[in-house]
This record gives structure tokens, C-alpha cells and sequence, in this order.
């Protein structure tokens, strides 16, 4: 079956109108969210993304320009404005629009039905992680890499070999975490008994270039001091964090609430989510890689998390489907569930982008202003709430019920 066909015939339609409710959710958190004014409105590292994609790929840093795809595809908009801010902007309009229906396609490979659906995207789309930061500092990457990751995602359970074994290298050149497709890939083709040097002619290319990509630009800026993508001391400070309990927490909170109320499903719902991960593991490869990444990487915690939006997805729906509230009591938590950990309408400004997105920065000392602001008992508060939601989410409310056969959870072939 070929990845195009999941977006066409009946639902079509319906998954277009989600598309454009995720765009319109997405620039209404515009207006309400206010942006970051730090150089020009490109924010810090973002002032890099512009110049890759004012410049080449080599005009950031060696870290950025691991990630060319996305810098080098918004061009596109500067065909229309000159203003990167501007141009960034638009593109993640269309990045949005592309991540909806992507997941739309996921879901109807487990016969989602349009509520399942309408729930899952209204819910992402007033997330931080999908939307929120976006509005507030839009030079980024990553919402055009999450699109690509769940794209790629969808090509290898669906689409020809040589659609997957092009989308795999799409996806590791846009952003790092895009190997962990690789992963899910050789995981997914080997348990459904394809031979190996199929499964090694699809995903070696993406492995050869990950690889080699990297040795590309560590060569790039070798003689740059300051240049290196990753040091072992620097792998040790990351790691350092680790150390000190309040970081764990603060992993631990995000990685919980990342995906608003569908994520709190998936971890009121563990029972149901491991069994989810038995029938198919290859989820479980796919998130291993992302997980690892973000363990060490430091206090970035839920950018990193993000790219396991779509297992997140993928093990809601079997988690919901264990369990039937016929008055609308899962919809209503769960969207409850978001808006209390997500606050989609509040307004942000520098010091509230590290306080409620980025609290370890100022827990170290590393912020760029001053007076610092408190963290406490503020976010002691909001863990304490996020442990309350996933208890409710956990009660059986209505009538509980096990599947009749797998075949209702299984993916279409």
C-alpha cells in the first residue's frame, strides 16, 4: 500500500479539515503567546537556522548543520519574504499541516475512527512541544523534522522500499533523532519475516550517511576552536546533570506531559501500553534511540522528547481502546489533562520561556537575564498536579472491556 493512499478515498477530506484546524490552532497560539525578540526574533540558536538558510548549510554551527533538510527547504518562503522570521513562520504553517496529516495516515493504519482522530490533533496542537514553542520562537528545525520523522514513519510500514530507504535519509538529515526511523525500520521489516539484505539494502544508505554526514562537518570545522560536536568532557557535563535529583524530576515531568493528555493516557494506561509494545516492538526501537538521546543531551529535555510523538500516538489509541467511557469522560480528561499542563493561552516572554520550559537554566545559573525568577513552590505544584491527572486518567469510570482479538488493534497491512 502506498503512503499517498492512506490520505486518500473517504476520509480524505476529514483529515484535509484537521489539517487546516491544526494551522488555524497553531496561529491562533500566535496571538496569544507573544515572540521572542532576541536577535532580531531569531532567538539564540535560531540566529544560525536564518543563516543556513540565508547562506548555505555551512553558516551555522557544527551542530546545526547536522540538521541541513529543513534549513535548506525554507527558502522556499523567502521567494515571498525576505524576512527569515517571517519566512519561518509560514514554513511551519505548512509544517503543521503536513505533521497533522501524517499522524491522521498513522492512525488510520489502526482504524481510528474521525473522534479517535479529532481528539489526538486538537489535543497535540495546543501542546508546547508541537505548538506552543513555535509561537513564541519560530527559527527552528523542529517542527519540519517531526513532520519528516512521522512521514518517514509512515513509509516504511506502508510505501515501497525504495519510498522508505529515501524518507530514512531525509529523516536522519533532518535532525538527528531521525536514526531512530532506521531503527524502527530494520525492527519492523525483520519481524514481518523480510530478509535481511532487503532490510540492509533499505536502511544501510540512511546509516551511511548519518555516519558520514557527521564526519562531513566534523571535518567542516575542525580547525574552528570551539568547533566540535561532542567532547568527551562535554558528554560528561551533559551527563553531570543527572546527579542532582530536581533534573530527574523535571525529565520525568516532561516526558510524562510532553504530549498533553494523550501521553498521560499512554502512562495511566501502562498495562495496556506494554501490551501494545508486545505486539509490535518495534515502537519500543523506535523510542530507545530518542530516549537515549534526550538522557544525555541535557536540559533541552522535551525538544528531544518530541520526536516520540508518533509511537505516543500510535499506543494512545491502543490504550484508549481497552477501556470504553460511552459519555465522553476519556475526551473531556484527557483535553483537561492538556490545557492544565500545557496553559496553551499564556503569555510568554524571556524569563517565562526558561521558567515554564526550561527550568534546569535557571536551576544552574545559566539564563540570559537578570534578576532570576523562582522556580519554587511553583513546580513543585505543577508535579504534584501532573501525578493527580494520570491517577484520574488511570480510573475506570465506565465500563472496562478487553479487546474481542488483536485484529481490532492491529495495524492495516
Amino acid at each position: 500500500m502506498a503512503v499517498l493512499s492512506l490520505t486518500a478515498g473517504r476520509g480524505r477530506s476529514f483529515d484535509v479539515g484537521l489539517a487546516l484546524l491544526a494551522v488555524v490552532l497553531s496561529a491562533l497560539l500566535w496571538t496569544v503567546t507573544g515572540t521572542i525578540a532576541t536577535n532580531g526574533g531569531q532567538g539564540w540558536d535560531g540566529s544560525d537556522y536564518a543563516a543556513m538558510t540565508l547562506h548555505g548549510w555551512d553558516e551555522g554551527t557544527a551542530s546545526t548543520a547536522l540538521r541541513p533538510v529543513i534549513a535548506l527547504a525554507n527558502r522556499v518562503a523567502l521567494v515571498f519574504s525576505e524576512d527569515v522570521v517571517v519566512a519561518y513562520r509560514a514554513m511551519n504553517l505548512v509544517y503543521a499541516a503536513l505533521l497533522s496529516l501524517g499522524l491522521c495516515a498513522l492512525m488510520d493504519r489502526y482504524r481510528a475512527s474521525r473522534a479517535e482522530k479529532t481528539l489526538v490533533i486538537v489535543n497535540l496542537f495546543l501542546t508546547i512541544a508541537v505548538a506552543k514553542v513555535y509561537a513564541f520562537y519560530p527559527v527552528t528545525v523542529d517542527l519540519g523534522a517531526l513532520a519528516v520523522v512521522t512521514w518517514a514513519v509512515l513509509a516504511v510500514t506502508s510505501a515501497p522500499a525504495w519510498v522508505a530507504a529515501a524518507a530514512a535519509v531525509v529523516a536522519v538529515l533532518s535532525r538527528e533523532f531521525g536514526i531512530a526511523v532506521v531503527a524502527f525500520g530494520i525492527h519492523h521489516d525483520l519481524r514481518r519475516g523480510r530478509p535481511w539484505w532487503q532490510v540492509a539494502g533499505t536502511y544501510l544508505p540512511a546509516l551511511a550517511v548519518f555516519f558520514g554526514w557527521r564526519a562531513v562537518v566534523a571535518a567542516c570545522w575542525a580547525t574552528i576552536e570551539g568547533g566540535e560536536l561532542l567532547t568527551a568532557a562535554r558528554f560528561m557535563s551533559l551527563v553531570s546533570a543527572w546527579r542532582e535529583p530536581v533534573f530527574a524530576a523535571w525529565f520525568a515531568y516532561y516526558l510524562v506531559t510532553l504530549a498533553g493528555g494523550v501521553g498521560m493516557t499512554v502512562v495511566a494506561r501502562a498495562g495496556a501500553a506494554w501490551r501494545a509494545l508486545r505486539r509490535e516492538p518495534e515502537w519500543l526501537s523506535f523510542s530507545v534511540p530518542v530516549l537515549g538521546a534526550a538522557f544525555v543531551v541535557g536540559a533541552d529535555i522535551w525538544r528531544y522528547l518530541v520526536f516520540l510523538l508518533p509511537a505516543v500516538v500510535v499506543l494512545f489509541l491502543m490504550c484508549a481502546r481497552e477501556r470504553l467511557r460511552g459519555n465522553g469522560i476519556d475526551a473531556v480528561l484527557v483535553l483537561s489533562a492538556t490545557v492544565i499542563t500545557q496553559r496553551p493561552w499564556q503569555e510568554i516572554d524571556v524569563p517565562l520561556y526558561f521558567r515554564e520550559w526550561f527550568p534546569y537554566y535557571i536551576h544552574a545559573g545559566n539564563i540570559p537575564f537578570q534578576p532570576s525568577v523562582p522556580l519554587w513552590p511553583l513546580w513543585g505544584w505543577r508535579m504534584l498536579a501532573a501525578v493527580g491527572l494520570v491517577a484520574l486518567l488511570a480510573v475506570p469510570f465506565g465500563v472496562r472491556r478487553q479487546l474481542a482479538a488483536d485484529a481490532a488493534v492491529v495495524p492495516v497491512a
